[in-house]
């Protein structure tokens, strides 16, 4: 193992003074990734992301970006291992593993020359390299998939707008750390559209810059365009609404309208109208077009193609979004951050339409059972839903009972105490055991 250097003595985590495992930086290299802290391997041999994480990482991830391992400098946020264990507590939860961090930071961390662009991978890389990332309501989940300024260690820079580098700026894209996937594997869709973006970074497609924003409602509302509101939730008295299309050579327009009583607005026909929550904004929307229109919903969209996945429009953005990240915009920018809702929804559509190509059976259960929904539960909102009291107590131990039933089936046919609640247990035994994706394959 190499000793550590001089400038770690102080750390909390510097222990016998041995297990230092440096940075592999490149200069010239446009990409830098800094992970969590080296495992067993890395420790023995002095070298970042050799063991099974560095493999998958360079195997699967780095394609993505666009990179191999020559084109990178990679390195970890702490740099060393704690009480021979490849994990350290949360950064919410131990004060000093937070001073670890950026005591790590100052003394190691060095961004070579000709960096464009660092992928943070993991809580204490974000930390370090953001400040953000540490706090219980303002975690990597939070942040991964859009891009952050780079800031000292500790100090999160306050963000007034929405964040596009300027020119010698060596942005920083959150994603999640790479060991993370072995423990749940759903978290492998998110990172491969995280490090998706890296490529379209280099490349000079993404993120997109928030469009200049107009403050009148269109003139004549167009055949499609992507429809959001802000109210007041105890009172449902409207605060403002926006609009948002993107026309036929891709520019985006964005109108954003303040008022309590929206005017109708004039449109040629039957417009399309796409929201992230209809029933959120089908009431307002009826009052700027009462001639009708027909409606969207990404929100629906997505749960038929994704539904292990979130479906609020932040982690729609952060997979699909062309702008970068505008939901922390609530408060301090709030017509930006109405505009961005707006424009989001637009882009998040236009990607959920594309997958849709790729799965047509998706989209028959989206429009014949899924949005067919969206006006029944509308109107039980309205006027309520009759219920029969005394059948719910025996519909429910029937439900309770056929459940307990199908969990012994599954369990006597695969042999040991299987969870079907368990989403990774099914998948393990479906996809790993029972090879179901293979099968589908082979019928086709």
């Amino acid at each position: 193992m190499l000793p550590k250097p001089e400038s770690c003595k102080g750390c909390p985590l510097y222990q016998s003074g041995h297990g230092f495992v440096p940075d592999e930086v490149r200069p010239g290299a446009p990409v830098m990734i800094l992970g969590q802290n080296p495992g067993e391997e890395e420790e023995h041999a002095g070298q970042p992301f050799i063991g099974k994480t560095g493999q998958l990482q360079e195997s699967k991830f780095m394609p993505l970006a666009g990179v191999t391992r020559a084109d990178c400098s990679v390195g970890n946020a702490i740099r060393c291992r704690w009480m021979d264990s490849n994990e350290l507590p949360p950064l919410d939860s131990s004060a000093f593993v937070k001073e670890a961090v950026e005591h790590c930071t100052r003394a190691h961390l060095r961004v070579p020359e000709g960096t464009r662009v660092i992928l943070a991978t993991g809580a204490y890389s974000l930390y370090a390299l953001t400040g953000h990332g540490a706090l219980k309501n303002d975690r990597i989940s939070d942040w991964r998939g859009w891009m952050l300024p780079r800031a000292v260690p500790g100090v999160r820079l306050a963000e007034p707008g929405i964040y596009h580098p300027a020119h010698g700026d060596v942005p920083v894209i959150g994603t999640v750390h790479i060991a993370a996937i072995f423990r749940d594997a759903l978290l492998q869709h998110p990172a491969k559209y995280d490090w998706t973006r890296v490529a379209k970074y280099l490349a000079g497609k993404w993120p997109e810059r928030m469009p200049a924003i107009d403050f009148n409602p269109p003139a004549t509302w167009p055949a499609r365009a992507a429809f959001d509101t802000e109210f007041v939730p105890e009172t449902g008295k409207l605060i403002r609404y926006s609009v948002a299309w993107r026309d036929a050579s891709g520019e985006p327009h964005v109108h954003v309208v303040d008022g309590e009583s929206p005017s109708a607005v004039p449109c040629d026909g039957h417009p399309v109208v796409i929201m992230h929550s209809t029933d959120a904004d089908i009431d307002y929307l009826e009052q700027i077009l009462p001639g009708g229109f027909e409606i969207e919903d990404t929100m629906h969209k997505h749960a038929v193609l994704w539904s292990d996945f979130e479906h609020t429009l932040d982690y729609l953005g952060s997979i699909y979004g062309r702008i970068n990240r505008w939901k922390h915009l609530f408060r301090t920018s709030p017509l930006v951050y109405s505009g961005g809702d707006a424009l989001g929804t637009w882009d998040v559509d236009v990607a959920l339409n594309a997958e849709f190509q790729r799965d047509p059976r998706s989209e028959w259960v989206y429009r014949n059972l899924q949005l067919p929904q969206v006006h029944v539960i509308r109107r039980a909102n309205r006027i309520g839903l009759r219920v029969n009291q005394a059948h719910v107590p025996v519909a429910l131990e029937e439900l309770e009972r056929r459940c307990e039933d199908a969990e012994a089936q599954a369990q006597a046919a695969c042999g040991w105490p299987i969870n079907i609640a368990s989403g990774p247990q099914m998948m393990h035994r479906l996809y790993q055991i029972e090879q179901l994706h293979s099968m589908a394959r082979h019928r086709k």
